[in-house]
């Protein structure tokens, strides 16, 4: 909301109006690139799941697949 407050200072609101919080962060901030060994490392697994169950390596052999944009859609 802050961040909002400061772009409408400087931008027409009606440039901005299309763009949600988070998608509004994104163009003026860019994209990271994600780290998948990071976010691997730091996943945490509950409900009798863990690292080496089928549905878990399925998960993640997909998400190798996919390219950064794809990932950051995924965790948002």
């Amino acid at each position: 909301e802050e961040m909002l407050h400061l772009v409408l200072q400087v931008v027409d609101a009606r440039l901005v109006s299309v763009f949600d919080a988070r998608e509004l962060e994104l163009v003026i901030a860019g994209t990271a690139e994600i780290d998948l060994s990071d976010w691997r490392n730091n996943t945490e697994y509950r409900g009798g799941y863990h690292d080496n169950h089928i549905v878990i390596r399925w998960f993640w052999a997909a998400v190798e697949r996919f390219n950064n944009e794809q990932r950051l859609r995924l965790l948002q």
